[in-house]
C-alpha cells in the first residue's frame, strides 16, 4: 500500500457476503445514490469500489461530509479497458450502450503505476468471474481524448511535485 493513503481492509466468509456488505455501505453513504447529473468532465479525488458485478465511484471530501456516489456501473457493461504505455498513470473504461445509461468512456487517473495495476487486477478478476474470459485491454487511440489524458497526467505530476516541494519546505522551516 502507498504511504499516506488511508485504506480499509475487510474480511468475510464468502465473496457474496463481501459484495452484499459493500453494496449496502455504498448505498448508505450515497443515500440510495444517483448517477452523475452533470454532463461536463471534471477532475476530482475519488474512491473506487469494484465489486463482483458493479463499480461505484465515490467522491473524497476532505471535510466532515460523508462521501457520495458520483457514478456506478455494471461490470458487464464494460467493453474494454484502454491503456497508454507511454503514460501509464491513467486508464480508460469503454462502455457498450446499455439500459444503465452508460455509454462512452470513463477516464481514471492514478497516483502511481502500482495503484493503476491494483485497479486493473481487481477489474480483471471481476470481469473474469462474470465472463470466464480475459478482460479486453486495448491501446488508447491517438486523438483528443488521449492528448487530454496525457496533458492531465503531466499536470497532475507537476502539481504533486510542487506540493511535495512545499511540504518539504514547510518541514525544513518548522524544524529550524
Amino acid at each position: 500500500m502507498d504511504k499516506g493513503v488511508d485504506s480499509l481492509v475487510l474480511a468475510a466468509s464468502s465473496e457474496e457476503a463481501v459484495a452484499g456488505w459493500l453494496q449496502a455501505v455504498c448505498e448508505a453513504v450515497a443515500g440510495a445514490g444517483t448517477g452523475v447529473e452533470e454532463p461536463h468532465i471534471r477532475n476530482m479525488a475519488c474512491s473506487l469500489f469494484i465489486l463482483p458485478e458493479k463499480i461505484y465511484l465515490l467522491n473524497e471530501y476532505h471535510t466532515d461530509q460523508l462521501p457520495e456516489v458520483l457514478a456506478h456501473c455494471d461490470v458487464c457493461d464494460i467493453s474494454s479497458v484502454g491503456y497508454d504505455t507511454d503514460f501509464a498513470l491513467y486508464s480508460l473504461l469503454n462502455f457498450e450502450f446499455s439500459e444503465s445509461e452508460k455509454s462512452g468512456e470513463w477516464l481514471f487517473f492514478f497516483s502511481s503505476e502500482y495503484e493503476l495495476g491494483k485497479f486493473e487486477k481487481c477489474l480483471s478478476a471481476a470481469w473474469h468471474q462474470l465472463f470466464q474470459t480475459a478482460l479486453p485491454f486495448v491501446p488508447v487511440e491517438a486523438g483528443r481524448l488521449r492528448d487530454r489524458a496525457r496533458e492531465t497526467v503531466t499536470l497532475l505530476q507537476s502539481s504533486a511535485q510542487r506540493n511535495d516541494s512545499v511540504t518539504r519546505g514547510r518541514e525544513k522551516f518548522s524544524n529550524t
